[in-house]
């Protein structure tokens, strides 16, 4: 989710699965049109309920340094995504 400027927060929704924020980055800016047997669509009567908690920095220590480096901007998040490459 990202918060704008004037305080609205859009979201990117989808089923739990990494192909789409993929195939998403991968087409930016433009959209590529997929089949429902590909990517079925996200039914919110299916998915249920969104639930939101704050984030345990104790289970994830490395919560507080990602959030440092999205403040730090630039390419920091892809910084910190790269260190944890092997």
């Amino acid at each position: 989710m990202v918060e704008t400027a004037d305080s609205s927060v859009l979201a990117q929704l989808g089923w739990p699965d990494m192909r789409l924020p993929i195939l998403y980055t991968m087409s930016w800016p433009e959209r590529v049109n997929t089949s429902e047997e590909t990517w079925p669509r996200l039914d919110f009567i299916k998915m249920g309920d969104l639930t939101f908690k704050e984030p345990d920095t104790k289970k994830y220590p490395s919560m507080d340094l990602a959030y440092a480096a999205g403040r730090s901007g630039g390419t920091m998040t892809g910084v910190l995504s790269a260190a944890n490459e092997q």
